[in-house]
């Protein structure tokens, strides 16, 4: 049970680095509105840190898709209700958050994904744990509002 907490609460990394997607490479295809994109993908990221840290799980479920589907870096599947619940709970702690090589990538005008090499110091119920680690974030305009729609984690190797 610890260990698929400690890999859940991972995910939470994206949320509380916020200043690095402003400055992030940014990249898509010919004819897209790629300020546009990144402006309403910011906002969204905001809107999802201030539920975070207001502790709100209602406000945090509300601005992710209906399938929602998270993995973490243990290969641990998890859903949105669990996920939201866990990052709003207040047990874990970011002691240091670093976050390298963001990118977003802009795929249509639908379709986000974002992508970071993390090395953040995470305490979770005094077990501590250290990057690196790679993940990604998809987010998709779904009825014309941009939500998160998935989170995917792994070890980040050398090879990568």
């Amino acid at each position: 049970m610890l260990k698929r907490l400690i890999g859940i609460s991972l995910l939470m990394i994206m949320w509380v680095s916020f200043g690095k997607a402003q400055d992030a490479m940014w990249s898509g295809g010919k004819g897209q509105n790629i300020d546009e994109i990144k402006k309403e993908i910011l906002k969204l990221r905001e809107d999802e840190t201030q539920a975070i840290k207001n502790k709100d799980a209602k406000a945090l479920c509300n601005l992710m898709s209906d399938g929602w589907a998270g993995t973490t870096e243990l290969g641990m599947k998890i859903n949105k209700a669990q996920y939201c619940d866990e990052v709003t709970n207040g047990t874990l702690t970011f002691p240091t958050v670093k976050r390298d090589e963001v990118r977003f990538y802009v795929f249509g005008t639908d379709t986000v994904e974002e992508w970071w090499k993390d090395t953040s110091t995470m305490v979770y119920r005094g077990k501590t744990t250290h990057g690196p680690r790679k993940c990604s974030v998809v987010y998709s305009r779904v009825n014309g509002r941009w939500l998160d729609v998935a989170h995917m984690n792994s070890i980040y190797t050398v090879e990568q």
